[in-house]
């Protein structure tokens, strides 16, 4: 599976700065989703799971629309730019369960 995390360069020349641990997004505009009520409701997603916490998810998407486009660069003269347009249909999200140590225990932190 590919991290799509920005590299400080490609951070550079989106944003013109280099990126520091609390300053910049560290990934590429239109990869965050946002879950309202009803779309959790439909996953099962009864509990909300702690800010950062990392789950897998399996999507399935409809491709709406691809571009390919000239921009004019400072450098080099012409960039072409290519983007695809996606439309998530589908998903399953696995939620993290709790070890028996967790639940015996309490949970560490």
């Amino acid at each position: 599976m590919a991290n799509l995390a920005m590299t400080p360069e490609e951070a550079k020349s989106e944003y013109g700065a280099e990126p520091t641990d609390s300053d910049l997004p560290r990934y590429p505009y239109g990869l965050s989703i946002y879950l309202d009520d009803d779309t959790l409701k439909k996953l099962g997603i009864t509990d909300l799971p702690k800010v950062g916490t990392s789950m897998p998810a399996t999507i399935t998407v409809t491709v709406t629309g691809t571009s390919q486009r000239a921009t004019q660069s400072n450098k080099e003269g012409e960039q072409m730019r290519t983007c695809v347009d996606l439309q998530i249909t589908d998903m399953d999200i696995t939620m993290p369960t709790k070890s028996a140590a967790d639940v015996l225990y309490g949970a560490k932190g």
